[in-house]
């Protein structure tokens, strides 16, 4: 109890000497505070933190909590210590962003899937960006594969389930997204470009939010690492240009199954090697059977697996910073 109350700082007020009751306090403040890396099929360090069994047995450094034992419980030392940050710093967010032109940033957030969104709003551009899979409801999600007919469209568009409800339920409290942006666009006049990204979960919400938001304003929508979103007519559906950008291995855009789901938009496929701009194509059969014999010797060798680690944000903004620089030394 102790330990989750200084992840977070203070708590929710119980009754004098009564503990605050585990479902209603700590578990959403774990949900919202660890989850996003310790939860799931690969979690950071080994450590599971989305049930009381597994955050007993531990990860890779031993057992997290230790019951009645506040001083042995490593997860406590590592709060005490300052050596894990469970909090978005959202003052510092807004100051790095600033460095970059953005002078607001209004964040959106779906309670129910654990959804979360961001509008940076600049003198130059406006960007509403989309976080990706970061806790075990992101994953719930993601599974939740069966195809929905979204309210008046055409009448043959199917949607993937959980990535259209985790859409429609974003919300800053007092407005959703499509309302915040009619306030951008009217303080803007139209005159300043809205551009749409994601990665991963984010770049099949900002696919959506290309589809429902799209006008004349919004530029263009980029994607990072997105699954497919929606049946072949969710392209016709989709207003905006739209460029959906593939890291070698990644094994993301790969689902769900191409059996109903068809990827929408232009595609840009980064290889293993350095290029000066992405391909303006989809590996074939070919080349996925050799990334896959290449993840298969990875995974003996190294016990990574390689279309996971080619998913990580990180690899795709490695690769784009070196695509970038080989383009300013090739000018």
């Amino acid at each position: 109890v102790l330990l989750s109350l200084l992840l977070v700082g203070a708590a929710p007020a119980t009754r004098a000497g009564e503990p605050p009751a585990f479902d209603k306090t700590i578990a959403p403040l774990l949900a919202e505070r660890c989850l996003g890396c310790h939860a799931g099929p690969m979690p950071k360090g080994g450590l599971n933190l989305a049930s009381r069994q597994a955050a007993l047995k531990g990860g890779k450094h031993g057992p997290a909590v230790v019951p009645g034992k506040l001083d042995d419980s490593l997860l406590w030392e590592r709060v005490a210590d300052g050596s894990v940050t469970p909090v978005l710093d959202l003052a510092a967010f807004r100051q790095e962003l600033s460095a970059f032109g953005f002078d607001k940033l209004t964040s959106f957030h779906n309670g129910m899937t654990d959804g979360w969104a961001y509008i940076a709003e600049g003198t130059d551009l406006v960007a509403l960006a989309f976080r990706g899979t970061s806790s075990t409801r992101n994953w719930d999600t993601d599974f939740q594969v069966a195809l929905v007919h979204p309210e008046n469209t055409d009448r043959q568009l199917r949607v993937h389930k959980g990535f259209y409800q985790a859409f429609v339920r974003l919300n800053e409290g007092t407005m959703g997204i499509k309302e915040k942006l009619d306030v951008v666009k009217e303080a803007t006049k139209g005159a300043v470009p809205i551009y749409i990204t994601g990665h991963s979960l984010g770049g099949a919400l900002a696919q959506i939010a290309g589809a429902v938001l799209g006008n004349d304003q919004v530029a263009a929508c980029y994607t990072f690492g997105s699954p497919r979103v929606g049946n072949f007519y969710f392209d016709l559906w989709v207003k905006v240009p739209s460029y959906r950008v593939m890291n070698y291995a990644d094994i993301v855009p790969q689902v769900p199954l191409p059996l109903v789901y068809r990827h929408s938009g232009d595609p840009r496929y980064m290889p293993d090697h350095m290029t000066p701009s992405p391909y303006r194509f989809e590996p074939n059969l070919l080349e996925r059977g050799w990334q896959m014999i290449r993840g298969l010797i990875q995974l003996v060798k190294a016990g990574s697996i390689l279309g996971i680690q080619d998913h990580a944000i990180a690899a795709y903004c490695e690769k784009l910073n070196a695509i970038a620089k080989a383009r300013d030394q090739s000018r």
